[in-house]
């Protein structure tokens, strides 16, 4: 089955591609050049993503493994390279963000949707907390909202421990300047938070303490024991 069977399927998953890539902002610290082309990814470049996703073993390994995969069968298909590049234009630069470069993620066979698939469980699924602290956050939100002080030691170890990035700060400044402090706090836990790791959850309970917040920490956690 050729390409040219194609066209709606691929111009979805464009459209896709895009937003997912649009949604990786916490590379915002990282000036990293993805590229998955025929040559392999330098060392180098493996272990910043496992510092900026905060990645277990098992996850780093997984991902090195995929990309490896993907390195190999587009390494099988170079007759579809520039068909490929067409359809998904390999350069999403944001100011200051992270630019990933995937020319070759589609695969241009009957699987192309399982590629796909496999490119977003191995270098997307690690950016989700895990559900159960989603839940957390989401049940306590009437409590943070009163609780929570946006204070500046707290913004300061978010940043230091990489949970937010200096976008984020900036933007949760901004919105406690001109609207509350009540929607900022909600912003940090419905819409940041839950994107920027597994070990965010746990890091946001640190801050938390080292801001004498303690009462706020402790009653997530006895939330958790509960539930």
């Amino acid at each position: 089955m050729s390409a040219a069977d194609f066209p709606g399927k691929y111009a979805r998953l464009r459209r896709k591609l895009v937003k997912t890539i649009a949604e990786c902002r916490c590379f915002n610290e990282y000036s990293l050049r993805f590229r998955v082309k025929y040559t392999d990814i330098s060392p180098s470049v493996y272990e910043n993503i496992q510092t900026a996703f905060c990645l277990t073993g098992t996850m780093f390994d997984n991902i090195k493994r995929n990309t490896g995969n993907i390195i190999t069968h587009f390494r099988k298909t170079q007759d579809d390279h520039n068909y490929v590049q067409d359809l998904v234009h390999p350069e999403y630069a944001m100011h200051h963000e992270m630019m990933i470069e995937l020319g070759h993620v589609i695969d241009l066979y009957e699987d192309v949707g399982l590629q796909y698939l496999q490119w977003q469980t191995y270098f997307i699924w690690p950016l989700k907390m895990d559900s159960s602290h989603k839940k957390c956050l989401l049940r306590n939100r009437i409590f943070l909202l009163n609780e929570i002080s946006l204070s500046v030691d707290l913004l300061g170890n978010l940043s230091a421990e990489s949970v937010i990035t200096d976008e984020h700060h900036e933007k949760l400044e901004n919105i406690q300047r001109n609207d509350t402090t009540k929607a900022a706090v909600l912003y940090l836990i419905a819409e940041i938070l839950p994107k920027r790791g597994p070990e965010a959850f746990n890091k946001f309970l640190e801050a938390l303490r080292d801001s004498e917040q303690d009462h706020v920490a402790d009653q997530l956690l006895d939330w958790l024991k509960t539930n």
